[in-house]
């Protein structure tokens, strides 16, 4: 039997991931109030920002160093002991906060057996973090990848489908145990896959690494600092809906989000396929002319994405419970951040390459700033819909910024042509919440010209996915 090749399985796994953490959004739907949706999706937030914390950039320092380290364990364990201090740290800020009105208004009344299942799941999620990093430079890891990415979907999954099935409502704590346990799974997967890696932190390591923690520290500090603006940028709204229209109108952007991670799957892809190609590259050197070309075709590639996202939408939406429907137009604005992402991971290439962090995070600040304040003038007036609105916004910032300080650093490149195609994706989610009624007409109406006018590129791609898929 032909063995299935591990470069699809690492491209498959975003796509089946999300697949699944899809399926689960109509679900939540059906069996749980909104304020619940609502608190169940300010968890999930609360734990990806306390996960970008606790790692302190150390899980991108580790990416980055694990290609030439002479001994993985020992880098691995560098990497670690700084991460274990700040675990320490929060659970004795978890248990400071257990009755604060914070966390009652965050989660419920009684949040005192939330917040120490959330501190156990950020502790599962991250070294289910350091395990991926590890495994995305081995060529051989697919499968494991693979696995660990559905195991970490599949519980809460299986739980809402056997409430469904059983007619029974489901209960706020149980979506939080069925999150920890698909945490722990994919964790366990990983750590086995690597046992070798972390066995051999606990004995005595007779390579050391040539990196030391202050170095991992160095470089790693900024991207911790980029991360949470970088989350900032996706999340501010929802925190803001939440305390200023309450969990009702939380919760429909909480789905709307949800939705929009169909994008999510593609800037998962993007960036599991094309990091590691940089790092290895760098040091063989690029040239500006072949980031000119991939920008452009991953300009050109992202516009046809997100028309056929914002197209499916409208089908997506029927899915629902009754209460979120026409959310369609939220959703689309909400893809424009992942979409334009995949496009500035490419366009920003000179700061990985003269490995500017600090320009880095100057771009993501830029991109903050800007969802902060568009987030004022149109979250606290408009709710949800003024959410999305900000959030198209900020994306476009936040490319601009990331590609114009990379070309100060590292050599100039042609940009015209992504700005405009970026523009329009904008421009398309932008108007989204304020077009509902007519939102795919006037998706094709924006997109379609510039497609036609990058026809030879549009036809190039899609032969390349062709030979690809036979291929494989």
């Amino acid at each position: 039997m032909r063995r299935i090749p591990d470069s699809l399985l690492f491209a498959a796994s975003p796509i089946l991931s999300g697949g699944l953490a899809f399926l689960t959004v109509p679900l939540l739907t059906w069996t749980m109030r909104p304020e619940d949706v609502a608190k169940f999706g300010l968890f999930q937030y609360s734990s990806s920002v306390l996960l970008i914390i606790v790692t302190l950039g150390l899980d991108q320092a580790f990416l980055r160093a694990i290609n030439g380290a002479s001994s993985h364990s020992a880098l691995l364990r560098k990497c670690l002991t700084p991460v274990v201090v700040m675990l320490t740290l929060l659970g004795l800020a978890a248990g400071m906060v257990l009755e604060t009105q914070f966390a009652a208004n965050m989660f419920e009344s009684n949040a005192g057996w939330i917040i120490p299942i959330l501190w156990i799941n950020v502790i599962f999620l991250t070294v289910h973090r350091f395990g991926s990093q590890e495994i995305r430079m081995d060529p051989q890891g697919g499968f494991s990848y693979l696995m660990a990415e559905l195991l970490m979907r599949t519980p809460l999954l299986v739980m809402l489908s056997i409430l469904i099935a059983q007619q029974k409502p489901a209960q706020l704590y149980w979506l939080f145990l069925a999150s920890l346990v698909g945490a722990a799974l994919s964790a366990a997967v990983l750590v086995v896959r690597n046992r070798t890696t972390w066995t051999g932190m606990c004995h005595k390591i007779s390579i050391e690494d040539e990196n030391t923690t202050t170095q991992l520290l160095q470089f790693g500090a900024p991207l911790v600092v980029a991360g949470l603006m970088y989350w900032g940028i996706g999340n501010t709204g929802v925190y803001l809906t939440q305390w200023v229209h309450g969990p009702t109108e939380a919760a429909r952007l909480v789905v709307a989000t949800s939705i929009a991670n169909m994008a999510t799957i593609g800037q998962a892809m993007f960036s599991l396929l094309w990091l590691p190609k940089v790092y290895r590259s760098i040091d063989t050197g690029l040239r500006s002319e072949d980031i000119e070309l991939a920008a452009h075709r991953t300009c050109v590639g992202a516009v046809v994405v997100y028309a056929a996202v914002v197209i499916a939408l409208h089908g997506v939406q029927h899915l629902l419970g009754a209460q979120y429907r026409n959310i369609a137009p939220q959703a689309a604005a909400l893809c424009v951040l992942p979409v334009l992402f995949c496009i500035s991971e490419v366009t920003m290439i000179g700061l990985m390459i003269k490995r500017r962090a600090m320009m880095a995070l100057g771009a993501t600040a830029v991109g903050l700033a800007t969802s902060l304040f568009a987030n004022i003038l149109l979250t606290i007036p408009f709710g949800g819909l003024g959410a999305c609105m900000a959030s198209t916004l900020a994306a476009f910032a936040f490319l601009v910024a990331r590609t114009e300080f990379a070309t100060l650093v590292w050599q100039p490149i042609r940009r015209r042509s992504v700005y405009f195609g970026a523009a329009l994706i904008a421009v398309v989610g932008f108007t989204a919440p304020l077009v509902s009624s007519t939102l795919g007409p006037v998706t094709l109406l924006l997109l379609l010209p510039y497609l036609w006018f990058e026809k030879k590129i549009v036809i190039q791609l899609l032969i390349n996915l062709h030979k690809f898929s036979v291929a494989k």
